[in-house]
């Protein structure tokens, strides 16, 4: 159930800005669809590489701390898909919700909002789960980190960089996808 909420609230970000076509919202969407696409499959490639089949609760996150490079690029795409500036799913969803308020659609507007702080709330508070000390825990498994695969953990740190330095290239991000839009 973790994501399955986070992914409604995402979901309906993308559905708003299909809405306002004519502000050009279906490059937003796309824009959107993108990055929460790349932020969900390395999400999961992190649980996998890092916890093998062994993630059944939230608190096995804290096996996480094991691997450094692990827990960082964990938290910076929990950071992104949580809405939090300067990353790129803070972007995404100040698109959506500065469309709203450029249609006047105030309701949405304050309903967006609201769920974004909601979403956000929800996942910084999953980091008190990962991260520490395995002795602050009762509840012990085993841990095993799979082999890495070189071409997809370069390609996930990539989108790391892309994540955290967004600040500086989101405007190229919106010119081509609003290109892709229009075609």
């Amino acid at each position: 159930p973790f994501l399955a909420y986070s992914s409604i609230i995402h979901v309906s970000f993308i559905l708003l800005s299909l809405f306002q076509v004519d502000l050009g919202g279906f490059g937003v969407s796309l824009l959107y669809l993108f990055v929460y696409t790349f932020l969900t499959f390395f999400f999961f490639i992190i649980l996998f590489s890092g916890l093998g089949m062994n993630f059944w609760f939230l608190t096995d996150l804290q096996y996480l701390y094991k691997s450094p490079s692990l827990l960082t690029a964990f938290s910076i795409f929990m950071l992104g898909m949580s809405g939090t500036p300067p990353f790129l799913g803070f972007f995404t969803k100040f698109s959506v919700i500065s469309m709203l308020l450029t249609a006047q659609d105030y309701l949405f507007f304050f309903i967006t909002v609201l769920s974004g702080f909601f979403a956000a709330f929800f996942y910084i508070q999953n980091y008190r789960f990962y991260g520490y000390s395995l002795k602050s825990y009762t509840y012990v498994k085993t841990y095993f980190i799979t082999k890495y695969n070189a071409k997809l953990y370069l390609l996930m740190y990539f989108f790391v960089l892309i994540n955290v330095f967004a600040l500086f290239f989101i405007n190229d991000f919106f010119i081509i996808f609003q290109l892709i839009g229009i075609i």
